[in-house]
């Protein structure tokens, strides 16, 4: 399925994107460079609260992923 950004005139498809719901994960990945390619809000299906989604690309974001991954993101 395609999808249109809402930030970034780049629509992109589910399969090369990843989503994002923790600040503190969506904080470090900005601090190192990274840009999300799109965002929106959802309900968390646990708490029934707001959340924002964050959507990034998989291959500009991999190598960020697994510090993240190994706890050595900073």
């Amino acid at each position: 399925m395609k999808v249109e950004s809402s930030l970034n005139p780049r629509a992109y498809f589910l399969k090369e994107v990843c989503r994002i719901i923790d600040p503190k994960q969506h904080m470090l990945y900005v601090k190192n460079g990274k840009r999300p390619i799109d965002m929106y809000t959802s309900i968390d299906f646990n708490t029934g609260k707001d959340i924002v989604v964050y959507v990034y690309l998989r291959e500009d974001t991999a190598d960020v992923y697994e510090l993240w991954r190994k706890h050595e993101l900073e």
